[in-house]
């Protein structure tokens, strides 16, 4: 299965156009789990994590990834084990809150 929806919203004041985003839903290789791509210049990690804190009422947040200066910690061997271990270290030491 995949399909791809196309979504216009209404323009915003002062805006002279109406912003495109596109979403596409496609099969996982896991049964029951599906893909969702959202493509629109406002999907940002930024505003995800945005999103995320205020659909669960948290306030803070620590974030894990590859790229050096963009995340709160640091994952250079490509996630894994590597992951679950610095998660499972600063969950220990109380370092979440």
């Amino acid at each position: 299965m995949s399909s791809t929806v196309i979504l216009r919203t209404l323009r915003r004041r002062g805006s002279s156009r109406a912003r495109e985003s596109r979403l596409t839903v496609t099969d996982s290789e896991y049964d029951g789990y599906l893909y969702l791509r959202i493509y629109s210049p406002n999907a940002t990690k930024q505003n995800m994590l945005k999103k995320l804190k205020e659909f669960t009422c948290i306030k803070n947040a620590i974030t894990f990834g590859s790229v050096k200066g963009e995340y709160d910690v640091l994952i250079d061997d490509g996630g894994g084990n590597a992951t679950v271990k610095k998660i499972k270290k600063i969950y220990r030491n109380g370092a979440w809150f």
